[in-house]
């Protein structure tokens, strides 16, 4: 236990001991130090792009484009390999990965599948808590995972820079699964045009690790439209955000942020010691629950 610590963490350094630990390092140094045996893509993109024949910047301008976007100029197919070579060459997440699912700042919702749930699981987009390296706020989560779509329920960077502001921002899981396999790339189906089978496999690309969001109608009503932007990454720090300040905007521009996708209907399980935390305004956090196996749901920290 720390000195320093107020007396909600003093209690939750008493009730669980492992999650006050791992909360304590999210605080003082970013989710990304939650996985010290995994380092962030953005750490290893230099490395990663020895041998491509694509510049780090150009990289980076490849994997923020629209793909899905018929409007939108088309990579070339030679580009596009490249950049499914690369996003397949990603270690998956093992049984060991922490995993980060940001969820809205609705109770109903949260209650409803989490809180109240009996066996809750995780499916949608989440993160590996590497690749969000120091995150320690709403806008930073935001900016980097591009939750800042049509109808976001999550606040505007004027909300957050608001000191008195002090509403729910979002809630976010911490978990780890054994399910790593339903554990899918989402990309638009654009990415793989007039690329062969055979040369996927030459290139090591193995297309059943990726969801083709066009061939699911629900998938694609829901998210073909920007900032999604169908290559496998994330759009961190590409074009004008009203959620999210140009100084934000402008820190993720030499981010390299993969995605991952859960079918809804193929829901994750949780490991033990999962948890879930309150965010208040930009960074005020708090842990509100813990994930019992042998009890297949969330207990309260209140209970």
């Amino acid at each position: 236990m720390h000195n320093d610590c107020t007396p909600e963490e003093t209690k939750l350094w008493g009730k669980w001991p492992d999650v006050a630990e791992k909360f304590k390092i999210i605080e003082k140094e970013g989710f990304g130090k939650l996985d010290e045996g995994r380092k962030s893509f953005t750490q290893e993109l230099d490395n990663v792009l020895i041998g491509n024949s694509l510049s780090k910047e150009e990289f980076l301008e490849y994997i923020k484009r629209f793909v899905h976007d018929e409007k939108e100029q088309k990579l070339p197919s030679e580009v596009r390999k490249i950049l499914l070579k690369i996003r397949s060459s990603i270690p998956k997440p093992d049984e060991d990965t922490v995993l980060i699912r940001v969820l809205s700042p609705d109770d109903v919702m949260l209650n409803k599948y989490y809180i109240n749930a009996e066996n809750p699981s995780v499916s949608g987009f989440i993160a590996c808590a590497a690749d969000l390296e120091d995150t320690k706020t709403c806008e930073e989560l935001v900016a980097r995972l591009r939750l800042d779509y049509k109808d976001s329920p999550f606040p505007d960077h004027n909300k957050l820079s608001d000191i008195k502001y002090n509403e729910i921002s979002c809630y976010i899981v911490v978990f780890k699964t054994k399910d790593v396999d339903k554990i899918k790339i989402p990309v638009s189906k654009n990415m793989f045009e007039d690329i062969s089978d055979e040369e996927l496999a030459n290139l090591g690309i193995r297309k059943e690790h990726f969801i083709l969001f066009e061939e699911d109608e629900e998938l694609a009503e829901k998210y073909l439209s920007e900032p999604f932007t169908g290559t496998g990454f994330t759009a961190a720090g590409a074009g004008y955000s009203e959620h999210i300040s140009n100084d934000v905007m402008n820190q993720m521009k030499d981010k390299a942020i993969p995605e991952y996708f859960v079918q809804f209907e193929n829901p994750l399980s949780l490991k033990d010691g999962a948890f879930l935390i309150e965010m208040r305004g930009n960074k005020n956090m708090k842990v509100i629950a813990r994930y019992s196996e042998a009890e297949k749901r969330f207990i309260r920290f209140e209970e």
